[in-house]
């Protein structure tokens, strides 16, 4: 199995250090131990990002991460606290599903992205039963223990979602127009200009790497959303990056007092009935709902 580290730090001045999640052999060798591995740009993620580790290290199992087992815990519950059908826009997907999957019953349409053309190519064998593409069954039999929906909605689960999706799309947070529209998978697919509901999971800290770039992103993100839309927004806060498939990986160092901020600034409700976060060692699920004005 390819090794996979998140690096983090709780006082940015005294240096990082390396948190192994998973292993894969001796990692005295230069090669393996991710130490020594390049660290690179959050933008290298377009042409660098390696699907087939970071599939097998972060969704093997449901608890394969810390992080990853907090956010398909809480999710499920989370959809409930939003109204029912509309379209759904899955921003920074990565080559994942788990998010499709959790709305099938919820949404009449969704639309899955990411920055990455690999990840987009996974996202389409998925969608389309191509050969190779990852097995989710594990997560699958995750998320109906979870929602305790029996065993016909587990056989038809995966079904439901590829009924449901209707594009692929090529996405950036840092452009102002977000989506490609010249990179459209099919490129007869209807795109709507504006979304119900925008989902944004481990997407807006790591595409960025300061705070600037944090602040854009969100601002960017947030104006696909419909007034009155939902955002639900996971993510980690305090690390530094990532390190997954032979490559250390640029974040931006969040803070919470930034992610309100951010969401304060651009229109989302911050407290309320139509907020609501939470947050367990330093990850974070939260869904709020946009201003009307």
């Amino acid at each position: 199995m390819a090794e996979c580290v998140e690096y983090c730090n709780s006082d940015p001045v005294k240096g990082e250090t390396f948190v192994v999640k998973e292993k894969d052999g001796d990692n005295s060798d230069s090669e393996t131990d991710p130490a020594n591995w390049p660290e690179v740009r959050a933008a290298d993620q377009f042409d660098q990002f390696n699907v087939k580790a970071y599939l097998e290290v972060f969704y093997e199992t449901p608890h394969s991460n810390d992080a990853m087992k907090i956010v398909l815990f809480f999710l499920p519950n989370l959809v409930y606290r939003i109204p029912v059908g509309g379209t759904l826009f899955d921003l920074g997907a990565g080559p994942t599903v788990h998010v499709p999957l959790t709305f099938r019953d919820r949404v009449d349409s969704i639309f899955t992205s990411d920055y990455a053309p690999a990840s987009q190519l996974e996202l389409r064998r998925w969608w389309k039963k191509e050969p190779g593409h990852f097995d989710w069954s594990t997560i699958c039999d995750h998320i109906n223990s979870l929602e305790r929906s029996g065993p016909e909605a587990r056989r038809t689960m995966e079904q439901v979602t590829r009924d449901k999706i209707r594009a692929v799309l090529a996405v950036d947070v840092h452009s102002d127009s977000v989506i490609d529209r010249k990179s459209v998978f099919p490129d007869d697919a209807i795109v709507p200009d504006l979304f119900d509901i925008l989902v944004c999971i481990f997407c807006l800290e790591y595409a960025s790497e300061t705070l600037d770039q944090y602040t854009k992103a969100v601002s960017n993100a947030i104006k696909l959303l419909k007034p009155g839309g939902y955002l639900v927004q996971g993510g980690v806060m305090q690390k530094h990056g990532y390190s997954c498939g032979g490559r250390r990986y640029r974040c931006h160092y969040l803070i919470e007092s930034d992610l309100m901020q951010c969401l304060a600034a651009n229109g989302m409700e911050t407290d309320g009935d139509h907020f609501r976060m939470i947050s367990h060692i330093n990850v974070f699920l939260l869904v709020s709902r946009k201003k009307l004005q």
